[in-house]
């Protein structure tokens, strides 16, 4: 949409340039039918070597099958440039000769056929949002059976910000005159001659505020999805590995006590746990079915975890045990899952029991989560302190047994992780070292991963490069009649610094109107997209996948914009100050 508007914008400058050209052949009798169709062959001759080069760099650059689809996307992109050429072309064609030489635009009264069409492109895109938020990217139809999605949801985005811009462009003329009105005030004069300048080229300013706003949503698109696929990626790595390292034992089995990983270089903490991943119910207040067990000392655990993004244990945990803990007079403090084998969810203060080393401990439920960091998402758990279990199997007897630590949490930097493979390999060398750092990498680096942030990233320079083409094709489809406004207000004593401020004024709506309605156009598109996308695919399991709104990286798009917007005027001021009164004055003369 953003490429077809700046051809748009581009045909539209060729068309003013040749207005002279055009004028010359009507005065020699050429037909309106003549010179469209001289312009399609021109506009085919432009058109097809560029969509073949641009097939061609994209087969180089996409490795992929060949599809004839591109080919059609190729002929379908000629086309439409073609049609756009033709079409800004056509008014001077079919104006009358007398008029074809008018260097102001003049803003005819829209007919209603194209009223009805802009009121049905509004309408389309009010239902495509209701039915994207109620049936997501796929919707009902037979592509939701393959794996595909629907044509017409998916180009929701792209209809709804048509729609606004439609909107914006019947309504943005009301708010500039009134801006006019409001400097017509002042003692000076260089803000109302800006504004009404602005409110007459309303249909000049139209289409370069449709590609700004657009490129303003689609860079906040892109920045919004790549920010929460990162703060995506390092939850989900966090979840599944619970630190930045984690020791696991073959099937379960005691580790040595010679491994000590505190003496490996770069190992700041390590807090040992006892796991067993299928631990039944057991007695009276047990439920049926196994869970994940997990017991390990709070303190270590949270000096392994201080400052890191992981959920910290509940305070209950870290109190000492006393006498006859285990019993269902004084159960266990435990932080439980709250999936618990297709029964009702545990609520804090239930009690339950669990069969471990052959006796019924009864544990209390002091906090219930969704999941916790370090153990699997597909089974419940069970998450307390190993003194309180020791305590209580002591408290039995010699039946009661022991739990020994058989799965470690090491808090360490990425370059610890080859010393404590090799502190494994020669104490433990059937334990498995799994790494934060790693598990991070593999879904971060990901070709599917990498090359939609690629896309994604692609998408951020192309709305830049577009914003800046729009803003360079306005200021010269305005450019001469703006620089013999300057010429006649330059006899008047307008000095340059004041030309500069009247070039702002002209710019500055739009490009604050574009800046204001493209922020939440783009921010609202993410989120109405997102009920229809499985953002696990992009971020791993165990992540919320919960939309992040990067502020800094949107103030940086408002910066970019404002600073393109700024380059363009700076250029356009260098280029008029060289322009000679005398030649812009000259009247009637070629």
């Amino acid at each position: 949409a953003m490429a077809l508007a700046t051809i748009g914008l581009m045909a539209s400058f060729v068309a003013v340039q040749r207005r002279a050209t055009i004028a010359t052949l009507r005065g020699r009798g050429a037909s309106a039918r003549q010179l469209l169709l001289g312009q399609a062959s021109e506009g085919l001759l432009l058109c097809i070597p560029a969509a073949l080069v641009g097939l061609l760099l994209a087969d180089l650059l996409v490795r992929a099958r060949p599809s004839v689809w591109s080919l059609v996307a190729a002929g379908v992109t000629v086309l439409a440039a073609t049609a756009l050429l033709v079409g800004a072309a056509a008014p001077n064609a079919r104006r009358p000769l007398g008029t074809i030489e008018r260097e102001e635009v003049v803003a005819a009264r829209p007919s209603p056929r194209r009223l009805v069409f802009e009121a049905f492109v509004v309408v389309l895109a009010a239902a495509g949002v209701y039915l994207l938020r109620r049936r997501g990217l796929a919707g009902d139809s037979a592509a939701a059976q393959v794996g595909g999605f629907d044509p017409y949801l998916a180009a929701v985005p792209l209809l709804l910000g048509l729609a606004l811009g439609l909107i914006v462009r019947r309504l943005f003329v009301f708010p500039v005159r009134l801006l006019a009105w409001q400097a017509s005030f002042r003692r000076d004069l260089v803000p109302f001659l800006g504004f009404r300048r602005l409110a007459r080229q309303s249909a000049v300013t139209s289409v370069p505020l449709l590609v700004l706003l657009l490129s303003v949503a689609v860079s906040v698109f892109s920045s919004v999805l790549l920010h929460t696929i990162e703060v995506g990626q390092k939850q989900s790595s966090w979840a599944v590995v619970g630190a930045d390292y984690q020791v696991q034992s073959f099937l379960d089995i005691e580790l040595p006590k010679e491994l000590d990983l505190t003496t490996v270089p770069g190992v700041q903490a390590v807090a040992a746990a006892y796991h067993q991943a299928d631990v039944t119910s057991g007695g009276s207040g047990g439920f049926p079915g196994t869970v994940s067990f997990l017991a390990l000392d709070p303190d270590a655990y949270a000096r392994v975890n201080a400052g890191r993004p992981v959920d910290p244990l509940p305070p209950a945990l870290f109190a000492r045990p006393s006498a006859g803990i285990g019993t269902p007079n004084h159960p266990i403090p435990a932080l439980v899952s709250q999936f618990w084998n297709g029964n009702q969810p545990l609520r804090p203060g239930d009690t339950f029991a669990l069969h471990l080393n052959d006796q019924d401990l009864t544990f209390q439920a002091v906090q219930v989560r969704e999941q916790f960091a370090g153990l699997s998402l597909d089974s419940p758990f069970v998450v307390t302190q190993t003194s309180s279990v020791q305590a209580a199997l002591a408290a039995i007897g010699p039946r009661g047994g022991t739990i020994k630590p058989n799965e470690l949490f090491v808090r360490g930097p990425a370059s610890a992780a080859a010393p404590i493979r090799a502190a494994l390999k020669q104490a433990a060398p059937l334990a498995t070292l799994v790494s934060r750092s790693e598990q991070y990498a593999s879904v971060h680096d990901s070709p599917l991963i990498a090359g939609s942030a690629n896309g994604f990233r692609l998408g951020l320079i192309v709305a830049i490069v577009y914003s800046a083409l729009a803003v360079g094709l306005t200021l010269a489809l305005s450019g001469r009649s703006r620089a013999r406004d300057l010429a006649y207000l330059r006899t008047l004593g307008l000095s340059w610094r004041q030309a500069i401020w009247l070039t702002v004024a002209e710019q500055a709506p739009t490009t604050l109107l574009a800046l204001i309605l493209g922020i939440a156009l783009g921010v609202v598109v993410v989120h109405l997209i997102a009920p229809g996308l499985d953002l696990s695919t992009f971020i791993g399991p165990g992540a919320s996948g919960a939309l992040v709104v990067d502020r800094w990286a949107i103030t940086a798009i408002a910066l970019a914009l404002i600073v393109t917007v700024a380059a363009a005027v700076a250029l356009v001021t260098v280029l008029l100050q060289r322009i000679s009164l005398g030649s812009v004055l000259r009247l009637g003369e070629q």
